[in-house]
């Protein structure tokens, strides 16, 4: 995925995510976790999604739930951070701006060691 094709699938989903479209909002975010790859980032999103479907569940069965809409907004804010973060990681992995290249830079010649995590 080139740069422009990363921000545009990026506006997608938050496009998506300003309608409260999330079921099209994950499937457009399977697109930067695709080609991100980082495990870690789609197993969130498989927990994101299974959250969604839940409550999509228990609304078909009427049950009553008074802190529906503060996890139905958690969720959406969960969306956007987990959409940005996989931008943020994409953009640096294969964007050729400056700012990407200077951190790309930084992080080669400062590596993380045991020494500095302790």
């Amino acid at each position: 995925m080139n740069q422009q094709e990363i921000l545009k699938t990026h506006k997608k989903i938050s496009e998506s995510l300003s309608n409260r479209q999330l079921k099209d909002s994950f499937n457009t975010l399977d697109l930067l976790l695709h080609s991100l790859q980082i495990w870690s980032f789609s197993e969130t999103k498989i927990e994101l999604e299974n959250t969604y479907k839940l409550m999509l569940q228990y609304t078909v069965e009427g049950v009553q739930d008074p802190e529906r809409r503060v996890i139905y907004n958690k969720l959406i804010a969960s969306v956007y951070a987990l959409a940005d973060n996989a931008k943020d990681a994409l953009l640096l992995r294969d964007s050729n701006n400056f700012e990407y290249q200077q951190i790309r830079m930084y992080n080669s010649s400062n590596p993380i060691t045991s020494e500095k995590l302790y």
